[in-house]
């Protein structure tokens, strides 16, 4: 069962997915918005999507077309799913995605590596992000480790920080992205997410933090809220 989706919700995007599938197959971009906008009218936005988001897993090649044709409601969708056919060509080639892709407010960085890898896959217009960086050092946000922005310490108590400090430190250590008790930080960033976000597709959002800056502020975001959640619970059962 696709993550974040109930079993209902499977039967749904497998029969939108089996309805655009003719016109992904023949390239047919109108056609294939056209079935897009009859999914959303029928079945709602986030079945829609994800129908086309497994479509345009298989036919990498439409959706670099896409991007001219379908509404702006739709390309958010249609970029995460070409940065993630991405992503998973620069993991095939045994490259770690934290040091060579990133999606930032600038837009997609890859390094010179990830772009030979990912040519190799045929991917289209690859070649519009040049021979690559030889670096992505500077590029988007940080994470060796990550802090959040908004995280404060204490001056002169490094004992003391705030809950964005500490929810940084979690998923910092949760994401692999420096020494600790990996098991745990992991178990301890579930329980925070899942006390405000019960449903949500925290795996799938954990992998696109590793190279997607929004995927990781929104990470960020669920877990600080879950951390003072907790924290007030806890309050308020000592009354």
């Amino acid at each position: 069962m696709t993550k974040g989706f109930q079993n209902s919700d499977e039967t749904k995007i497998a029969i939108v997915v089996r309805r655009l599938t003719p016109s992904a197959k023949r390239n047919d971009i109108h056609a294939f918005a056209d079935g897009v906008r009859e999914a959303q009218t029928r079945y709602g936005h986030s079945i829609a999507d994800e129908g086309m988001r497994q479509c345009f897993e298989q036919f990498p090649e439409l959706a670099s077309q896409a991007i001219a044709f379908l509404p702006d409601s739709m390309k958010p969708h249609l970029m995460d799913a070409a940065y993630e056919i991405m992503a998973q060509s620069i993991e095939d080639a045994g490259l770690r995605l934290e040091d060579h892709f990133r999606v930032s407010d600038q837009g997609a960085a890859l390094s010179c590596e990830a772009v030979r890898a990912i040519a190799d896959t045929g991917f289209p217009r690859i070649a519009e992000f040049g021979a690559g960086n030889e670096s992505l050092d500077g590029v988007g946000i940080d994470r060796n480790p990550f802090m959040h922005h908004l995280s404060e310490f204490m001056e002169g108590n490094r004992e003391y920080i705030n809950s964005w400090a500490a929810i940084s430190l979690i998923v910092t250590i949760a994401q692999g992205w420096d020494e600790g008790n990996r098991e745990t930080a992991q178990h301890s960033l579930e329980a925070m997410v899942f006390s405000v976000a019960p449903t949500l597709d925290l795996p799938t959002l954990q992998r696109r933090a590793r190279y997607d800056d929004r995927s990781l502020l929104q990470l960020a975001s669920y877990a600080e809220r879950g951390f003072n959640a907790i924290a007030q619970k806890a309050v308020d059962n000592r009354k």
